[in-house]
């Protein structure tokens, strides 16, 4: 491994590890307590360091959001749903959105308990809105198609969406660990979510 490889790597790790913190400090104190200062402290780095990689707590929390989002689009849209007739894309959807968002509960809860808003339907995200349009055209393909009934592909996909969020909401405030539970879970909530706009 060259040292390039190697500075970028260790800028990663740092990275993680501020995250982490930050993460941590918002759900035990509050994200008003969250500060550099006690995060430099719970990383053993000085603040100097984590304003190499932030201006703020601000910028700190947006960038955990952006990340997240990144990669929760990344891997839906890597499934090519546009390809698969309308009810499996709207399950296999649903069903990696769920499961994509409790990769990192840890940050997740976090950026609940900040109050900054955690959106997919911001019209300048142009990531999300390509994942807005694909679940939107699932939609409009499924209606067309007589699979779907469904009376506005924008406003069901904001529903279906916003479910999910409810269902991550409740696992991560109730603290459910077992794997088999949290499949049991998404795929009851996910099946019972495609039922309601199938014909």
């Amino acid at each position: 491994m060259g040292i390039k490889e190697r500075r970028s790597m260790e800028r990663e790790q740092i990275r993680k590890k501020i995250f982490d913190a930050a993460s941590e400090i918002i759900i035990v104190e509050g994200f008003e307590k969250l500060s550099i200062r006690k995060i430099a402290e719970k990383i053993e780095y000085s603040p100097g360091v984590i304003y190499n990689y932030f201006k703020d707590k601000n910028d700190i929390v947006n960038r955990i959001i952006a990340e997240n989002i990144h990669r929760i689009c990344d891997s839906i849209l890597s499934l090519e749903l546009q390809k698969m007739n309308p009810k499996t894309a709207l399950e296999l959807g649903l069903t990696k959105f769920a499961t994509a968002m409790l990769e990192n509960r840890q940050q997740y809860k976090a950026i609940m308990l900040s109050g900054i808003n955690l959106s997919l339907f911001r019209e300048d995200a142009s990531e999300t809105n390509r994942l807005r349009e694909l679940l939107i055209n699932v939609l409009k393909t499924g209606k067309n198609s007589g699979v779907f009934d469904i009376r506005n592909e924008e406003i069901t996909s904001m529903l279906l969406i916003a479910s999910i969020f409810g269902l991550i909401n409740t696992i991560v405030q109730e603290k459910i660990e077992d794997e088999q539970m949290l499949a049991i879970l998404i795929e009851s909530h996910v099946n019972l979510l495609v039922r309601g706009v199938s014909k």
